[in-house]
């Protein structure tokens, strides 16, 4: 996501933290990575929090976005060419 926020290289913590039982054992048998997942969840959530921080997370996802139609053409063309001969059909 947006490195900015937060220094990705720094130390880690030990965190304890309650969290329902059954959850947490379903999340474990699922093999989901736990603490992956809290990080992204706090990191969405520092970016939430900082309206600018979001404001410049779009212009970021939107520059990546006409980028690559500048580099492979925009692909909603090929998408209504597809509808175009389904509505003929």
């Amino acid at each position: 996501m947006n490195d900015a926020l937060f220094d990705a290289s720094a130390g880690r913590k030990t965190l304890t933290v309650s969290i329902n039982g059954d959850l947490l054992d379903k999340v474990h048998a699922a093999g989901v990575d736990l603490t992956h997942v809290i990080e992204k969840a706090l990191e969405r959530a520092l970016l939430n929090a900082d309206p600018e921080a979001v404001r410049n997370g779009i212009a970021e996802e939107l520059q990546w976005l006409d980028d690559y139609v500048a580099r492979h053409g925009d692909p909603r063309a090929e998408w209504l060419e597809m509808s175009d001969e389904d509505d003929a059909a």
